[in-house]
């Protein structure tokens, strides 16, 4: 199907496509240019957090090119095939973003490396479980409704991991560690409530296939959240680790 955009909407899409690889970019390639700054055992996060970044940074990449490729001037060819903007890249990235930022969550809590696995043991095939059906859903139609439902039972599960489980071990933080942690995954949570929902505005209204409008907020919105939830997260993770690290005898780097 062709949708027809103005020239100030499709450059409103392409644009935002590269201003967040870029900063996507840009972050990775901070984070691994400034590991030394936090102690060892902390620097697999950092590095976790980098590699998230990079892996978004190519899907958005192939997100720009793909949105290019199927541009016949301001129309885009949006369904199946190799010429068509195929936006379900981002589940691609997302099932192997959102396992990282689960396991750098609970890394970062979980000092006590038998826990940390244990948690991640339950948590991680969970969330892998949950974008693979969202993403069956996304390319099915008639089971979107269905697939979305269970992948909303298996994402209920990841939160009650993240929230219960973590719980127990705030305490073991530092005061300054612990609200910006807590800060920080309660935005995490609240950014992972926008894909859903546009998930089920597709099923119940099918907008998409009729308005320009509603598809270039749909993209500005999936930008937004993946800008917060991947390049703001990670910084606040590098944050996170210089002040554990400090706290534990590393001079602080301005």
């Amino acid at each position: 199907m062709l949708i027809q955009f103005s020239g100030t909407q499709w450059s409103a899409i392409t644009d935002n496509f590269e201003l967040i690889a870029l900063t996507l970019l840009a972050t990775a390639i901070y984070g691994f240019a400034t590991q030394s700054r936090v102690l060892f055992k902390y620097r697999n996060i950092v590095a976790l957090a980098s590699v998230m970044c990079l892996i978004d940074f190519i899907s958005y990449a192939k997100l720009l090119v793909s949105f290019i490729s199927a541009s016949d001037g301001n129309k885009v060819l949006f369904g199946a095939g190799h010429s068509a903007f195929n936006y379900s890249v981002r589940y691609v990235a997302w099932i192997v973003c959102v396992p990282i930022q689960v396991t750098i969550m609970i890394k970062l809590v979980a000092t006590n490396k038998r826990i940390a696995s244990s948690l991640i043991r339950r948590a991680v095939p969970a969330v892998v479980i949950m974008m693979i059906l969202g993403y069956l859903g996304e390319i099915n139609s008639r089971l979107i409704l269905i697939l979305g439902l269970a992948a909303s039972i298996v994402f209920l599960y990841v939160l009650w991991v993240i929230f219960s489980s973590l719980k127990t071990l705030l305490p073991e933080l530092s005061e300054d560690v612990r609200r910006r942690f807590i800060r920080l995954r309660w935005l995490v949570v609240i950014l992972w409530f926008i894909y859903p929902i546009l998930y089920f505005l597709n099923w119940s209204n099918q907008l998409y296939l009729e308005s320009s409008n509603f598809l270039v907020a749909q993209q500005l919105i999936l930008v937004a959240a993946d800008l917060m939830s991947k390049a703001y997260f990670s910084f606040e993770v590098f944050k996170i680790t210089r002040m554990k690290s400090a706290e534990e005898g590393l001079p602080i780097y301005e």
